[in-house]
């Protein structure tokens, strides 16, 4: 049996940048590519790094610059999916930075395409003319710590152009190999499985 491994990506790792999305409601989607031979284990997590703003008003959207009335606190909740599957919800009270921990589930969500989708869904509750100017902010730095087991790759190319190519945050390549003098349809050949690898 494979011994388990550890891997800690940062959502920057699949090419994200810093998400903001606005009240009163909206959500962040993220396509996490994973190598199609790991076999997920029990003990991964998520650390999302947000960042909650809203202004009262027109009022500058900083911590510092809010006046908040004291029976006017906007609380914001957030949700977060794995593969549809809810694997976590709380609520901010307080504007600025938070560190979110979230335990990622010990029987990992079945993918419904050919890459795990992450999704942190936003909602902030208030009066209309306030929440329109909420939003929050979430971090390209956000990371997943991941356990898993390598398995060997399935010899299927129903997939093609898997599992050459997996569009992971791994480097894809793939060697050809032709006789020293290939024949006009060999070379047809090699040429359509090359372009079917981009």
């Amino acid at each position: 049996m494979a011994a388990s491994s550890s891997s800690e990506l940062k959502l920057s790792d699949w090419g994200y940048e810093d998400v903001i999305v606005y009240g009163p409601s909206g959500f962040a989607a993220y396509d996490l590519g994973l190598p199609l031979h790991w076999q997920m284990q029990p003990g991964g997590s998520l650390t999302l790094y947000v960042n909650y703003l809203a202004a009262f008003g027109r009022a500058a959207a900083t911590p510092a610059a809010v006046d908040r009335p004291a029976n006017n606190v906007m609380v914001a909740s957030v949700q977060v999916k794995l593969n549809t599957q809810p694997i976590f919800q709380t609520n901010l009270d307080t504007l600025g930075a938070h560190t979110l921990e979230i335990a990622l589930p010990d029987g990992w969500p079945t993918r419904s395409g050919e890459r795990d989708r992450l999704e942190v869904l936003f909602h902030v509750y208030g009066p209309c003319e306030d929440v329109q100017f909420s939003s929050l902010e979430i971090s390209r730095d956000s990371l997943l710590r991941l356990s898993y087991t390598p398995g060997p790759l399935a010899l299927d190319l129903a997939g093609f152009p898997a599992p050459f190519f997996q569009r992971t945050f791994l480097p894809s390549s793939a060697v050809m190999v032709l006789p020293e003098n290939p024949g006009e349809s060999v070379t047809q050949a090699a040429l359509a499985v090359a372009a079917g690898l981009g």
